[in-house]
């Protein structure tokens, strides 16, 4: 019985270390794509009135739709990092990992 259990335990063990690692890599890869795009904003406004300022191009036109699209391959590309370290991560012993390498 005790086997069951503790069988049981690191089963549960072994979904929070997997999803706690995938949250935080979806996480990061959100907010790098979010800190690109704003910084791409920046630089092509930037770029754009000083190339079109004799021109007279009064406003920049953002596609807000197509930049939103970003966000989805974002999400996919931290799930699928998220893979080799919760696996490497559930490979180690517990009392290994919190020791240190």
């Amino acid at each position: 019985m005790i086997r069951i259990g503790s069988r049981d335990a690191k089963a549960h063990f072994g979904r929070f270390v997997m999803s706690i690692i995938t949250i935080e890599s979806v996480i990061l890869s959100v907010f790098g794509t979010l800190l690109g795009i704003l910084v791409g904003l920046a630089a092509a406004a930037a770029v754009v009135r000083q190339a079109y300022r004799d021109d007279g191009l009064p406003t920049m036109s953002i596609p807000w739709a197509q930049l939103a699209g970003f966000l989805v391959p974002a999400i996919l590309v931290g799930l699928v990092a998220s893979v080799s370290p919760a696996s490497r991560a559930l490979r180690k012993p517990v009392l290994q990992a919190v020791a240190g390498d």
